[in-house]
């Protein structure tokens, strides 16, 4: 993620609602977004946190933006809480697709941003 004022590169916290989400140890984080006013095509990628309050309607969205994501060829990285959902949608063996219990998780995630892009994803995109 860019900030453009600034060409910093930064996280941004996208979630149902708006508000703060909460760590398991407590912690508050600021939601900076939420799915329904937000685009995945305006990141240039995705790391999927999850988490024991995550429900139906989080999956739901969760899955839309992910989706979008993935047929944009941009890398998706996930830690072990939420490969369900990358394994569902049939993308958790996809390249660019980095899971949290792979070693060494940060220099993989990383690469993949640096990559940008996975060109050689199967995406339904351009098959109409």
């Amino acid at each position: 993620m860019v900030d453009d004022q600034n060409s910093l590169q930064h996280l941004v916290i996208i979630s149902v609602h708006l508000g703060e989400v909460s760590s398991d140890a407590g912690y508050a984080y600021p939601v900076d977004q939420n799915f329904l006013t937000d685009s995945p095509l305006s990141y240039d990628g995705v790391y999927l946190v999850g988490g024991t309050a995550a429900n139906d309607s989080f999956y739901r969205q969760a899955r839309k933006f992910i989706r979008t994501t993935y047929t944009h060829f941009k890398p998706i990285s996930a830690r072990k809480e939420v490969v369900h959902l990358l394994e569902e949608m049939a993308i958790k063996d996809m390249p660019g697709v980095i899971i949290g219990t792979e070693h060494p998780f940060g220099s993989a995630f990383t690469q993949a941003m640096a990559q940008q892009r996975f060109w050689d994803q199967t995406s339904d995109l351009y098959h109409v």
